[in-house]
């Protein structure tokens, strides 16, 4: 008999799960009874039973001839019966969906929530910078009936559907080093604008007025939009309107020497940049790449400045560059007790988290 409860809970769980990951399908079609029972390795009674609970949700609608498929307008939160049910009866657990195993940022936020995620079992994966992979995972996390989510999206310009439809349902979500304008998550981050403002004032302080703002991503991200709108509003309130951007463009290699080309005919076009700022830690290793490549001298040649340069155990094996370092363990830290808030009073969202940042002297400024 409890063998059978199981089965059936199983089937049910599995019923409600795979609405939920072809809610944006129009009319897509569940399996028959039959099949179900077959896939399940159940009993055609067992399948009618579960169909049962799931059609008290309204959820499904029943076309004579044709089959089973999803009702119209069914939302996430409609079953939420069933998820919420399978979330209560497990061990209390949270997911952490991260976007890389081997940054040494992202593997400084994953142990500090190890560390502090005391109350709950921590579940950690990696996208690998794939949206596609994203969606899986949060699609995998929610069908194991975990109970909040931490996750450092990886685009903020297009969302996949499984991050809407929680934040339709209020699942609890916090992001980490991201915002996703429109979704009503609260997030924990370092504070973007005061990189570049920490960034530009010591640069500007050392005489530099003809900043270069450098950039080697293919993708933007919300955190990248940031630093570059907040580059342009504080040059100008300081009354500097020369503003210069290099953005990495098409090229498959960024250490190329295409590539590396492309940047020295930029420099000599604007001969008056005697400052960089890389925007992020792959921009800052491009960037002494390219300079290598080019015989290019940090501060003699230019003074640079990298924002976000952490790293492994100083992997460069050489004195490091002057940066602008995030506290990557505080963000960890501070995004598990803002899951815990919400796992503990539901319906309470916590509020935004700007982490504080610091520059950390190095060869590639004069002090």
């Amino acid at each position: 008999m409890a063998n059978q409860v199981s089965l059936y809970r199983k089937t049910t769980l599995y019923l409600a799960n795979l609405i939920v990951n072809n809610l944006t399908q129009p009319n897509y079609q569940l399996p028959t009874e039959s099949e179900l029972a077959a896939i399940q390795n159940i009993s055609r009674i067992t399948a009618r039973k579960a169909y049962k609970e799931i059609e008290d949700l309204h959820v499904i609608t029943r076309v004579k001839g044709k089959g089973t498929f999803i009702a119209p307008g069914t939302k996430f939160s409609d079953l939420d019966p069933i998820l919420k049910d399978n979330r209560e009866r497990s061990f209390k657990q949270v997911g952490a969906i991260l976007p890389l195993y081997n940054s040494q940022h992202v593997m400084e936020i994953n142990a500090a929530m190890s560390k502090h995620c005391k109350d709950f079992k921590l579940l950690t994966a990696f996208s690998d910078m794939s949206q596609q992979n994203e969606q899986k995972l949060i699609n995998e996390y929610i069908e194991m009936g975990v109970n909040g989510l931490a996750i450092y999206p990886v685009d903020n310009e297009i969302y996949n559907t499984s991050l809407v439809n929680l934040a339709i349902s209020n699942f609890p979500v916090v992001l980490v080093d991201r915002n996703l304008p429109g979704l009503s998550f609260p997030t924990v981050m370092s504070d973007h604008k005061d990189m570049i403002k920490v960034a530009l004032k010591h640069l500007t302080d050392n005489g530099n007025s003809h900043i270069l703002l450098f950039n080697a991503n293919i993708k933007t991200n919300s955190s990248l939009n940031e630093r570059r709108d907040e580059y342009i509003r504080l040059l100008y309130e300081y009354g500097n309107f020369h503003n210069y951007f290099f953005n990495f463009e098409g090229d498959s290699d960024a250490t190329s020497q295409s590539f590396a080309t492309l940047f020295k005919s930029y420099l000599n076009d604007n001969p008056k940049i005697t400052a960089i700022i890389a925007v992020d830690y792959s921009s800052g290793i491009h960037l002494l790449q390219l300079a290598n490549i080019l015989n290019l001298s940090f501060p003699d040649d230019y003074e640079a400045v990298f924002l976000d340069f952490k790293t492994p155990n100083n992997s460069l094996k050489t004195e490091l560059p002057t940066y602008v370092e995030q506290d990557s363990f505080k963000i960890g830290f501070e995004a598990i007790n803002m899951l815990k808030e919400q796992i503990e009073f539901p319906g309470v969202k916590p509020e935004n988290k700007l982490i504080p940042i610091r520059l950390v002297q190095g060869y590639s400024t004069r002090s």
